[in-house]
C-alpha cells in the first residue's frame, strides 16, 4: 500500500502471506515431509520500518548504519 492508503498517511505498508501452492511462486521447491527446507534471511530496511517473518528472529532490529536497521531470521 502507498502511504496515502494507510491510516496515518505517513509510511507505506506491505503485507504478504503465502498460502499452500501460492508459496511456490516465491520459492519454487518441493515441500514434503521428506524434504525439510531451511533458510536464513537478512533484511535491511530504513530505520522507520520493521520486518516480521515466519522464521525465528535471531537479530531483531539491530542498527546496520545511521539510516538502516538489520533484521535476521532463521528457519
Amino acid at each position: 500500500m502507498t502511504k496515502e492508503q494507510t491510516v496515518g498517511k505517513m509510511m507505506p505498508y506491505m503485507y504478504t502471506q503465502c498460502e499452500d501452492i501460492a508459496c511456490r511462486s516465491v520459492a519454487p521447491m518441493q515441500d514434503t515431509p521428506a524434504n525439510k527446507i531451511t533458510y536464513n534471511a537478512t533484511v535491511r530496511v530504513p530505520n522507520d520500518f520493521s520486518v516480521y517473518m515466519s522464521a525465528n528472529s535471531t537479530g531483531n532490529g539491530t542498527k546496520f548504519n545511521a539510516s538502516h536497521m538489520e533484521f535476521k531470521f532463521q528457519n
